[in-house]
């Protein structure tokens, strides 16, 4: 099972105990960023082509709702909502399947930030916080990666009650 921040219920990867720097070396990123903006097109067709794929296998579950992609873009993760987001979570985790939730959810329940304002004020950002999380689209999965995420997706959602 994934641990979660007993404080707000959140993936404890991703709940933020104090305000600091994050210094990746930029020199190194900018030489590697620099190659590798020449496949850059190519990466972002695969993505939308993994994502409309992954969308093509689940857009019949009701009980999940897929975010929209613009043509286009090039998709970070395959994002989707779903009641019990954390549930969820462990069970793909369970399945071999990595996901990720929706980054820091509303920051304002972060220990750090609630002096910013109320987090009562943001109720769609305690909503995704809850609900949504991604899997991944990269350019490394092949279809019978997909396929194995698209039917460990159905089989919980055929057997789960939500």
């Amino acid at each position: 099972n994934t641990s979660y921040s007993s404080d707000i219920n959140y993936h404890v990867g991703y709940t933020y105990s104090h305000i600091g720097w994050n210094f990746k070396l930029p020199e190194a990123n900018c030489a590697f960023g620099r190659e590798q903006i020449k496949r850059l097109e190519g990466f972002r067709e695969t993505r939308m082509r993994n994502w409309k794929y992954l969308r093509d296998g689940l857009k019949d579950i009701e009980q999940l709702t897929i975010s929209p992609m613009s043509e286009g873009a090039s998709p970070f993760g395959f994002c989707m909502r779903v009641k019990d987001g954390n549930k969820f979570g462990d069970y793909l985790e369970s399945q071999g399947i990595k996901h990720r939730p929706f980054f820091a959810g509303n920051i304002l329940r972060h220990e750090p930030f609630k002096h910013l304002g109320n987090p009562d004020d943001f109720p769609v950002a305690d909503r995704l916080m809850k609900e949504a999380l991604f899997i991944g689209c990269h350019t490394k999965l092949s279809k019978d990666d997909m396929n194995y995420m698209i039917d460990k997706i159905h089989a919980y959602f055929n057997h789960i009650k939500l």
